[in-house]
């Protein structure tokens, strides 16, 4: 059984989950403390990486926690009464604490695309689609923003509250093919 072990406590059998197996896709969204909850992540003292399930899947704790992404499905009926015009959105929200300028993924197969996403601290983030059909972006970032520039444009976000309850500003925006979109929370 991968990523446990049976533990032996009071005659009761139970799951004492391995440290070195995370694939907790929401360990970050709740983390008080990012700079530790990075360190966490990026410590590969005690993982066993000899296991490619555990490269693997600390590959995706990194494209999911640090990188902050997510896609967002909806209905094909739902996207065209929203008028988004596809079933899935990329999100994109900072995981970098304050220890870490900057994070960078190539290469990434979403879909039918492959894109680049680089984060530069908690307020700004990059994404490139670099092949593949146009696609959805939805950046995020925490805070309260009543505007995010988009490539250096003032444009009106969103303000809700994610699913880890964080009050958090974003923007749609629409990358084609070969394109490249920068947004920031303004200074």
């Amino acid at each position: 059984m991968l990523g446990c072990g049976a533990r032996q406590s009071d005659s009761k059998p139970s799951l004492d989950w391995r440290t070195d197996v995370t694939s907790d896709a929401d360990g970050l969204d709740g983390a008080e403390d990012r700079d530790a909850a990075m360190a966490r992540l990026l410590d590969l003292s005690h993982a066993r990486l000899e296991y490619p399930e555990v490269s693997f899947t600390r590959v995706g704790d990194l494209v999911t926690n640090a990188m902050g992404l997510r896609l967002e499905y909806s209905s094909p009926l739902l996207s065209a009464v929203a008028g988004d015009w596809v079933e899935v959105t990329v999100r994109t929200l900072s995981g970098l604490g304050s220890g870490i300028a900057w994070a960078e993924i190539r290469n990434l197969p979403i879909r039918a695309c492959e894109v680049t996403i680089r984060h530069d601290g908690p307020g700004k983030t990059t994404f490139t689609n670099q092949r593949g059909p146009a696609l959805i972006w939805r950046a995020m970032f925490e805070g309260q923003h009543s505007t995010l520039l988009v490539n250096e444009r003032e444009v009106k976000a969103t303000v809700q509250s994610d699913d880890a309850g964080r009050t958090v500003s974003s923007v749609r925006v629409t990358v084609g093919a070969g394109g490249t979109v920068s947004v920031e929370v303004p200074a």
